[in-house]
């Protein structure tokens, strides 16, 4: 993915059925990511599942302009299923920036309204702020797993 703000998806993954009570996703993407102007633009790297947002690193300015090597492990636990869902987030989004600051990203949220009826999508998405030939991002493994 390169070049444009809008947002695009990376990996999509349909569930064979609606999830259920205490079921855990556990997603594992990676790859590497650039951005043209280091501190001026920024990317934002997201995850959803049924249509809403359970992660996001927010505009993430990262300070390095070289492809650098990105790392995000997520749990997404059900906590109420069913067309007005609650989805736990728990995990990281790392990055290869040369700024502390800049290279890593915890998240622990809580979204509700999700809808987890039918056979929901989980998608991994990114957003840059700048539209430029150099911005890019390489989603070159992404495994999903169920772990009950």
């Amino acid at each position: 993915v390169d070049t444009t703000v809008a947002e695009t998806t990376c990996t999509t993954l349909t569930l064979g059925g609606p999830p259920t009570v205490n079921r855990v996703y556990h997603i594992h993407t990676g790859g590497n990511v650039r951005v043209s102007t280091g501190g001026t633009d920024t990317v934002t790297y997201r995850v959803y599942i049924g249509g809403s947002i359970v992660y996001t690193t927010g505009a993430t300015d990262l300070t390095d302009t070289t492809a650098m090597g990105y790392d995000l492990i997520v749990d997404l636990t059900v906590r109420t299923a069913g067309g007005a869902g609650v989805i736990q987030a728990n995990g990281y989004f790392l990055t290869g920036d040369s700024v502390l600051a800049t290279s890593r990203f915890i998240i622990d949220s809580n979204t509700t309204a999700v809808v987890l009826t039918g056979t929901p999508i989980i998608k991994t998405t990114v957003q840059f702020s700048v539209s430029n030939g150099t911005n890019q991002i390489n989603e070159r493994s992404a495994v999903v797993q169920i772990l009950n």
